[in-house]
């Protein structure tokens, strides 16, 4: 099955606007993943 949408990017971005992560401390946690914003909160 091919892969749709990339999980640590979407939880990287997420992660990103909860908890005001920067893009190092993502790339600790999701090596590789490029953080996408969704517009899934509104916090």
């Amino acid at each position: 099955l091919p892969v749709l949408n990339d999980y640590r990017a979407v939880l990287g971005g997420m992660f990103q606007r909860l908890y005001g992560l920067s893009r190092s401390d993502l790339q600790a946690v999701f090596p590789g993943a490029e953080p996408r914003e969704y517009g899934l909160l509104s916090v």
